[in-house]
C-alpha cells in the first residue's frame, strides 16, 4: 500500500520531468537543425561562387617555421597514467617556479599563446598546453572521449603529472556554431570548404578576428593553426569538444575559490559580455574584471602588451 501510495504522489513530478526533457530535446534539436541549415547556405554560396576552388583543401605536410621555433620554449610530451594520453606542451623559465599553466580553444594550440610564454618565463614555468584532439597531442577516437569530466580530468591529471599538485538568446545567436557543430561529418566539410575559410575567417576576418592592425596573423602564423587541423580527420577531436557540450545541460556550476581575473574584449564577437556578471557569482574570493576596448575574441593574441601588462599586476597582487 505503501508503494503504491508513493507512486501514485510521484506521477505528476514524473510526467512534468518527462516534458520538460521533451521539451528541452526539442528545442535542442530546433536549434541544430537551423544552425546546420544557416551554415549550409553559407556554405552553398561558397560553392557557387567556385565548386573547384571550395571543395580543394589540402593537408598541411610540413609545420610552420614558427611552429617549431624553440625561442618561444622547449617541446616536450607528458603521458598520463590513468588514460595513457600523450600531450604536447610548451614549456619556458625554470621548472621549480611557479607554474603557469596556458589553455587554449578553437581553432587554436599552443601557438595562441606565444606572446605570454616570453613574457612571464622569468618569475613562472610558464606551459602552453595543446588540449586533447589538438596539435601534437594524442587524439582518441569517439566522441565520447572528449565529455567535459574528461576534459577537466586532463587538466587535473597534467598538473599533478608536471609536479602542481546559456541564459541569454542573443548570446546563443552568437554560439550558433555550436548547434551546428552537433551533427555528424556536415561540420567538418564545412569547415574544410575552400581550404578551410571558415578558420581562417574567424582568425583574421576585420570583425570577428584579431582587432589590432599591427597584430594581424601573417600567413605563416595562420598556417601554424590550420597545419594539424588539416590533416585527415584531424578535425573530429576539437569539433567533439562542442558535440558533448549540449549533452551536459544544465551544467552545475562550481564555487570558484582562487582569486579570479577575467580578461575581455569588448569586440568579442562570439561571446558577450554579460557573461562576465554571469561568471562573477560563482567566485568566493576576489574577483578582477579588465575589459578592453580594442581587443576582439582572440585577445591574448590581439592586445599581448596589455594582456601580459594586466596579468602581471593581478599574480603581483596575488
Amino acid at each position: 500500500m505503501g508503494h503504491f501510495l508513493s507512486s501514485v504522489l510521484l506521477f505528476p513530478t514524473r510526467i512534468v520531468l518527462f516534458f520538460t526533457s521533451l521539451f528541452y530535446s526539442l528545442v535542442i534539436y530546433a536549434a541544430v537543425f537551423l544552425a546546420a541549415g544557416l551554415y549550409s547556405l553559407s556554405a552553398m554560396v561558397l560553392i557557387l561562387k567556385g565548386p573547384r576552388r571550395a571543395f580543394k583543401w589540402k593537408a598541411r605536410e610540413t609545420a610552420p617555421s614558427c611552429l617549431v621555433d624553440n625561442t618561444y620554449g622547449q617541446h616536450c610530451y607528458v603521458r598520463i597514467k590513468g588514460s595513457g594520453m600523450r600531450f604536447h606542451y610548451v614549456a619556458s623559465g625554470e621548472k621549480g617556479r611557479p607554474l603557469m599553466l596556458l589553455l587554449h580553444g578553437f581553432p587554436e594550440n599552443w601557438f595562441s599563446w606565444r606572446n605570454q610564454l616570453k613574457q612571464f618565463c622569468s618569475r613562472h614555468w610558464v606551459v602552453a598546453l595543446d588540449l586533447r584532439g589538438y596539435g601534437s597531442t594524442d587524439a582518441p577516437v569517439g566522441c565520447e572521449n572528449y565529455k567535459l569530466d574528461t576534459l577537466v580530468a586532463d587538466i587535473k591529471d597534467v598538473i599533478e603529472v608536471l609536479d602542481y599538485a546559456l541564459q541569454h538568446f542573443s548570446q546563443l545567436m552568437r554560439s550558433s556554431y555550436i548547434f551546428m557543430f552537433q551533427l555528424p561529418k556536415l561540420p567538418e566539410l564545412i569547415v574544410s570548404l575552400a581550404d578551410f575559410q571558415m578558420l581562417k575567417r574567424a582568425l583574421t576576418d576585420d570583425k570577428i578576428g584579431i582587432q589590432n592592425p599591427e597584430r594581424r596573423l601573417t600567413e605563416e602564423e595562420t598556417e601554424a593553426f590550420l597545419y594539424s587541423m588539416s590533416k585527415p580527420g584531424a578535425l573530429t577531436g576539437p569539433l567533439n569538444y562542442y558535440r558533448n557540450l549540449l549533452s551536459s545541460l544544465p551544467v552545475k556550476c562550481q564555487d570558484v575559490l582562487v582569486p579570479t581575473m577575467v580578461i575581455w574584449g569588448e569586440r568579442d564577437q562570439f561571446l558577450e559580455v554579460g557573461m562576465i556578471e554571469y561568471s562573477k557569482q560563482y567566485v568566493h574570493r576576489s574577483f578582477r574584471e579588465e575589459r578592453i576596448p580594442d581587443a576582439g575574441h582572440w585577445v591574448q593574441q590581439d592586445q599581448p602588451e596589455v594582456v601580459n601588462q594586466l596579468m602581471k599586476s593581478f599574480l603581483s597582487d596575488e
